[in-house]
């Protein structure tokens, strides 16, 4: 008989889970959320609903407030982020401007 494993679910909106980040099993859309709010200091809503709102996939982005609650109650955390790890967009324009530093560099000694 062969084990199947079970494919993990996001503890958030129980979708598929991608993979372990902020310490918890979660889907993209999730482990994005989160990730924006801890970075961006995304503004945040209060809930409409007096806290109560029921996440999962159909309307886990209708209520930003409780899906907020949900990461941190499920145990999502900044700490168990990997550290050292920037945004990618933050990794990306580094990048962008390493190269477009190098291409000035190489332009400029061909003209010489």
């Amino acid at each position: 008989m062969e084990y199947k494993k079970k494919p993990e679910i996001c503890k958030i909106c129980n979708e598929p889970a991608i993979g372990f980040y902020f310490g918890v099993f979660t889907c993209g859309g999730c482990k994005s959320f989160f990730g924006r709010t801890l970075y961006n200091r995304a503004y945040i809503p209060e809930c409409r609903n007096g806290g109560n709102c029921k996440i999962n996939k159909e309307n886990r982005t209708s209520c930003k407030s409780c899906r907020l609650q949900k990461c941190q109650a499920v145990g999502m955390n900044k700490r168990a982020s990997r550290f050292g790890r920037p945004p990618h967009c933050t990794s990306f324009k580094k990048l962008y401007n390493i190269d477009q530093q190098k291409r000035q560099r190489d332009k400029n000694t061909t003209q010489r």
